[in-house]
């Protein structure tokens, strides 16, 4: 979408996208789907680490067909200003709980989250609980990730080498985002890797506040519905690992470790993601077909489904 100017946009009737002003910083925000009628959910969109709001935009387009649904630039990424340090989980949150007020985007909201987006998906939740109708936690990591079984990043890195990743994992040709969102993803990498490394930077404390905050004992969603769907990460290092190994790249010591990590990573995602489950008396838990970790991207169909079923959940609950 082409940025419109913020104050020609009604974000409960337009469809666009432009800039919403929080704290003197500009935020990309872009939306579609009908007009929202009074107490109707909305669906937010929240992207991973390095990822921006194109990430969302095959989602977008489908779900739109039917419900009002808003994806945003984090502060520092993409077209978004940025914001101050440390980029932990809660401040983000905070960001876009201010957001939406600037925006008079009220609740009730459904929160589509995927990777460390879980994480800030959570944090949200802690300050706005009551606004908070579902979530659909896309692949996502928890507050277990760096304690349990983080990814060997710096072997990662030297097996990778030069290789696209996004060839190499098959992601470049299962995506199904349109060519230009596509590339436009792809050339907002290099100037967002600034921001990338500050959220890495803070992934740790976030994971410890989010903790702290003991969600899973506290059921804090009650009954309202929650998805975890499933993808899988470990494909994609399989396959950089074998492409990097062939290549050369690494040492023997650094794709040993590697080659490790790929043997329990799976089942260790799948039963953090199954924690999550916790959050909520109604919860169910999905697979994705074709795997990948950007399931949104992979398989949109599959995210725009789960979101139609949760609102009909949510309309037979009277929510929506």
């Amino acid at each position: 979408m082409v940025p419109t100017e913020a104050h020609t946009l009604d974000w409960n009737s337009d469809e666009g996208s432009g800039f919403v002003s929080i704290h003197g910083r500009d935020i990309f925000v872009s939306v579609r789907g009908p007009p929202r009628r009074p107490g109707q959910p909305v669906v937010i969109c929240e992207a991973g680490r390095g990822c921006t709001s194109y990430i969302w935009s095959a989602v977008q387009l489908q779900a739109g067909k039917f419900v009002r649904i808003f994806a945003y630039d984090r502060a520092g990424m993409g077209r978004s200003q940025p914001g101050p340090s440390p980029r932990k989980a809660a401040v983000a949150a905070q960001d876009l709980s201010d957001l939406l007020d600037s925006a008079n985007i009220s609740g009730p909201y459904v929160l589509v989250c995927h990777s460390y987006g879980g994480i800030l998906a959570r944090e949200f939740l802690h300050i706005r609980n009551d606004d908070v109708a579902g979530i659909i936690f896309v692949d996502t990591i928890t507050e277990r990730y760096s304690s349990d079984e983080p990814l060997p990043m710096a072997e990662f890195g030297a097996v990778l080498g030069n290789l696209d990743f996004w060839e190499i994992s098959g992601l470049a040709k299962r995506q199904s985002l349109s060519p230009v969102d596509w590339e436009l993803s792809l050339k907002m990498w290099p100037r967002d890797r600034e921001t990338f490394a500050a959220e890495a930077g803070a992934v740790t404390i976030s994971e410890q506040e989010l903790a702290g905050k003991n969600q899973f004992d506290g059921q804090v969603m009650g009954n309202r519905p929650l998805v975890v769907i499933k993808g899988n990460a470990t494909q994609e290092f399989l396959a950089v690992l074998n492409a990097g190994e062939a290549a050369g790249n690494g040492t023997a010591s650094q794709r040993a470790i590697l080659r490790e990590y790929t043997k329990t990573s799976e089942a260790t995602r799948e039963r953090h993601q199954r924690e999550q489950l916790k959050l909520s008396t109604n919860s169910r838990y999905v697979v994705a077909q074709h795997g990948y970790h950007s399931v949104q991207v992979s398989e949109p169909e599959l995210v725009v489904a789960e979101i139609e079923t949760m609102l009909r959940r949510l309309e037979s609950i009277g929510t929506a």
